[in-house]
C-alpha cells in the first residue's frame, strides 16, 4: 500500500480473510471493497468453528500457540489419513524482537515501524517497504545481547507443528 501509494498504481488486496486493519479500513471508506458472492468452483462453503484464545489456560506461564480443540481437530484428521492446511496470517518468527536492557527495538528508517524477525534467514525486514537488514542478535540501540522475540511468525507456527506432529 505504501509503495503503491509512492508511486501513485493502484494495489489489490485480494483475500477470503483480509486482516482486521484491511478491513477496517474498507469499513472506513479509505478502500475500497470489491466481493465476489460466488465460489469459484461448485464445493460447498467449508464449516468455520472460531475458537477464542482468551479462554485457553497458559502452559508454563503462556499461552499456547494452538488452542486444544484446534490440536485436537489436527489429530483426528491425520489419525483418518487426512491433511491438513493451517493458515497463519504473520510472516515470519516474531513480530519484533526488544532488548530486555534498554528497551530497544529494531526500527525501520524508511516506515517508522518495528521490523519482523525471520530467524531462519537471520534477517530482520520491513513488510512495509521490505527493506531487510542482518540480524545478529544485537540490541541496534545499545548493542547489548538481551533481545526477546515478541509476537508469533509463521516459522514459531512450524517449528510447533514439527514438535506436535513429527
Amino acid at each position: 500500500v505504501v509503495l503503491g501509494r509512492e508511486h501513485g498504481c493502484p494495489v489489490v488486496l485480494a483475500s477470503a480473510t483480509p486482516s482486521l486493519e484491511t478491513w477496517f479500513n474498507a469499513e472506513q471508506g479509505r478502500y475500497v471493497r470489491l466481493s465476489l458472492p460466488k465460489r469459484a468452483t461448485p464445493r460447498p462453503v467449508p464449516s468455520v468453528e472460531l475458537v477464542d484464545m482468551t479462554e485457553v489456560e497458559p502452559e508454563d506461564g503462556r499461552k499456547p500457540l494452538f488452542a486444544p480443540p484446534v490440536v485436537q481437530a489436527l489429530r483426528d484428521t491425520f489419525a483418518a489419513g487426512g491433511k491438513a492446511i493451517v493458515l497463519y496470517n504473520r510472516r515470519g518468527y516474531a513480530t519484533m524482537v526488544q532488548c530486555q536492557s534498554c528497551g530497544g527495538t529494531y526500527e525501520c528508517p524508511n516506515c517508522g515501524i518495528t521490523m519482523t524477525l525471520h530467524r531462519g534467514n537471520r534477517v530482520v525486514a520491513c513488510h512495509y517497504c521490505g527493506l531487510r537488514r542482518t540480524y545478529d542478535g544485537t540490541c541496534p540501540a545499545c548493542h547489548g545481547t538481551e533481545l526477546e522475540p515478541i509476537g508469533k511468525g509463521t516459522e514459531q507456527v512450524q517449528e510447533a507443528l514439527k514438535r506436535l506432529f513429527p
